[in-house]
């Protein structure tokens, strides 16, 4: 058996002795009690089941969900370019967070609120997603059905317009042609076919006489057969070598007592024939464009 020391008067004691029989002192000490924390829960341990998951409601309106579940970082989805993110962040931790937030009767309430909240953001979504390609397709439909009502529109206009001038027109030739019936003495050809100097004045006669048109119009040759062209407004004026047949299209300059001054291009040669011809063979148009 070994000896100690007393810790209070130094004499030697037993080891195993409590007390210093001498000074009695005491010689152990006595082991402290260690008293554990009391466990504090992790914050996952506070969120009941039924709670976590992923919200469609909180990703879908993101920040207006924010400010109605009083989560106030779900405003960080208004950032351009860190919206995105924050709305996928939402989508997963908005249930979380929207339970610590704010105040619930009960699990049941809670999942309540979040399942309208998942239901309006998903209508949202599909509504807009109609409007928008509703919108895709009827505008440029209804623009393109516009600009065809509006040359529609343009084209019947001009086309009366240009009806109400060649009526005009056709009015001030019948007039004139009235006048010229009572103030104008026919020109005196002779039955034989006269020479050309004749076929001349005759046609200097016409063209001074007869009703000009500036611009001149266009026409086309009507009726069957060919249309022979005349030096002058004279029958015996005759041009054996040129012609023109139905439909050849022609311009006109004077109209002169059941004759009219024309000009016909012949498209394949290139040339361009002058000279008189029956106005009941001709179909009038329009002033020529210049």
């Amino acid at each position: 058996m070994s000896m100690v020391f007393c810790r209070g008067c130094g004499k030697e004691i037993h080891e195993s002795a409590p007390v210093c029989p001498h000074c009695g002192a005491p010689q152990k000490i006595q082991p402290a009690v260690s008293i554990k924390p009391a466990a504090v829960p992790k914050i996952e341990e506070l969120i009941p089941d039924g709670i976590k998951g992923w919200s469609w409601g909180a990703f879908l309106l993101n920040w207006v969900w924010a400010i109605g579940n009083k989560t106030w970082i779900g405003l960080l989805a208004l950032i351009p370019y860190v919206g995105f993110v924050m709305a996928i962040i939402l989508g997963f931790k908005g249930r979380e967070w929207a339970w610590k937030n704010k105040q619930w009767d009960s699990v049941e309430h809670f999942n309540r609120v979040q399942k309208k909240w998942s239901y309006w953001g998903v209508m949202i979504v599909v509504i807009s997603v109609v409007i928008g390609v509703v919108a895709a397709i009827g505008i440029p439909a209804y623009k393109s059905y516009q600009d065809r009502a509006e040359a529609v529109a343009y084209n019947k206009q001009e086309a009366s317009e240009q009806q109400a001038e060649l009526a005009r027109q056709s009015a001030l030739l019948a007039e004139q042609k009235s006048n010229d019936a009572r103030q104008i003495e026919p020109i005196q050809t002779d039955s034989l076919s006269p020479d050309p100097a004749s076929c001349t004045s005759i046609a200097e006669r016409a063209e001074k006489e007869g009703s000009p048109y500036y611009p001149s119009l266009t026409a086309e040759v009507i009726g069957l057969g060919k249309l022979y062209f005349h030096a002058a407004p004279d029958s015996n004026c005759v041009d054996q070598n040129v012609f023109v047949i139905p439909k050849d299209p022609l311009l006109v300059y004077v109209d002169y007592n059941g004759w009219m001054k024309v000009e016909f291009e012949n498209t394949k040669s290139g040339q361009t024939f002058e000279g008189w011809v029956k106005s009941d063979r001709v179909k009038l148009y329009q002033y020529r464009n210049l």
